[in-house]
């Protein structure tokens, strides 16, 4: 009876082979996935797009590529309605090109800067505090908070005023009143963060020297619930990044001809307890299925199709949170 146990678990896993094959091939010709102002059972309120690169690829061509990612997912997370979008790349090359990719933005959301918080849209932390073992005076718990740096760089962008529509005359002569002249509410900003590897551990390790500096100044015992409040509203504050809804995990450059699993690159862990991930296994492949061939690619940006299937995805999860 042992043949016959073999042969049925053989049979079992080349229907289970030829099922997922066949759902695969379909899968990469037919988009299945709904349009960007589909109405969806819930939409993340902040999106993380993680860019994975490689250092085989031109470093030009894959620094483009990551722009032009980080331009599309600004374009479709404003179509979509969703409010705050969080990129990050583990070596820092978008925080090196944060003037190319706000002229970018601005241009192609035809927006107009925020300047209700400054004279730039673009907030970098300031130095970090000194060593212990400097000569300097201690610091005020202020100026502890004030001195951290978490490495994140925040771009905002307004709708211009006056995009909405204009009321009909209907082609009667009403007379006009002058009423005093009131600045129109701005629309719901899009605001973009700019985060690297620096804005994880090393961010962590300053936020925790800077409550440990100002609680040993200040002299007080708080409970471990006010300090992980105070922590967590440290990173997750006005310097920081709030925690994201849902992440696309995307690989800029596909990185073999077999599957790859799903990896973070040293994304900031603190913010990312209860987000939802995206990753396409089949995305990574660089192989054609027909043969086994390698396609020689120079890399991709994040397509629409991969974007709209996560926002499908995160539409249709059941969010228990633990219980």
């Amino acid at each position: 009876m042992s043949w016959l146990a073999s042969l049925t678990l053989s049979v079992l896993h080349a229907v289970y082979w030829l099922v997922t094959f066949v759902k695969s091939v379909r899968n990469s010709f037919q988009d299945t996935s709904g349009p960007l102002t589909a109405k969806r059972r819930k939409l993340p309120l902040h999106l993380a797009l993680l860019l994975a690169t490689s250092h085989e690829t031109d470093s030009n061509i894959t620094e483009e590529n990551m722009i032009e990612s980080v331009e599309r997912a600004a374009s479709w997370c404003h179509a979509a309605g969703i409010m705050r979008l969080t990129v990050y790349d583990r070596g820092g090359i978008l925080s090196r090109t944060i003037p190319e990719i706000r002229q970018r933005l601005l241009k192609h959301l035809d927006a107009s800067p925020d300047e209700s918080t400054g004279s730039s849209e673009i907030e970098f932390p300031l130095t970090p505090p000194p060593s212990d073992d400097s000569g300097s005076r201690p610091l005020s718990p202020a100026a502890a908070h004030s001195l951290l740096k978490l490495h994140v760089a925040t771009i905002r962008a307004l709708d211009k005023p006056g995009k909405g529509k204009q009321r009909p005359n209907n082609g009667k002569n009403v007379v006009k009143r002058r009423r005093l002249s009131r600045r129109e509410p701005a629309a719901p900003s899009l605001i973009v963060h700019i985060v690297s590897r620096q804005s994880g551990k090393p961010a962590i390790a300053s936020a925790a020297t800077g409550l440990l500096r100002s609680h040993t100044f200040s002299g007080a015992h708080n409970c471990t619930t006010s300090i992980e409040h105070e922590f967590n509203q440290t990173l997750e504050g006005e310097n920081g990044f709030p925690s994201p809804d849902l992440m696309i995990v995307h690989d800029i450059c596909p990185r073999g001809s077999y599957k790859t699993p799903l990896e973070l690159h040293g994304f900031p862990p603190w913010q990312i307890r209860l987000t939802e991930f995206f990753y396409d296994e089949n995305l990574t492949v660089k192989k054609s299925w027909w043969n086994r061939q390698t396609i020689d690619t120079p890399g991709r940006p994040l397509g629409e199709i991969e974007f709209r299937r996560a926002l499908d995805e995160f539409g249709a999860a059941e969010m228990r949170l633990g219980k």
